[in-house]
Formats: C-alpha cells, structure tokens, sequence
C-alpha cells in the first residue's frame, strides 16, 4: 500500500514531463491514478481514524482496484 503512495507520488511529480502531449493522452490518465491512488490512502486513514470498517474495506478495495489499472 505504501508503495503504491510512494509510486503514484513519484509519477505525479514526473507527469507534468509528458502533460505537452495534450489532454487526452496516456500520461493524464495515469496522472490521474496517481491522484486517485494518494487521495484513496488518505480517505483508508481517515476512516481507520473514525474506526470505520466498512469505509477502510471500501478505500483498500479501491486502491486495488487502481494498483491494477496503475501497472497497465
């Protein structure tokens, strides 16, 4: 899981290197991932923190599901 933190961390910060190809191209979407990925381990935290089972399984299913589509 932090791996992945760390991954969609790293890329973001080298996507803006391909942003010139425009809006549609392979680099926003993942640059997109990499959004999802970091702002789905900080909602697991923060429903970890509330002591909420179901909202940390619904975010650690969600960071799975984007993990797959990030190694794509």
């Amino acid at each position: 899981m932090r791996l992945a933190l760390v991954l969609a961390i790293a890329f973001a910060l080298l996507a803006p290197a391909g942003a010139s190809a425009g809006p549609r191209s392979r680099n926003s979407k993942c640059e997109w991932i990499a959004r999802q990925l970091v702002h789905s381990d900080a909602m697991k935290a923060r429903a970890a923190e509330l002591d909420d089972e179901q909202g940390v399984d619904k975010f650690e299913k969600r960071i799975h599901y984007l993990e797959d589509h990030f190694e794509e």
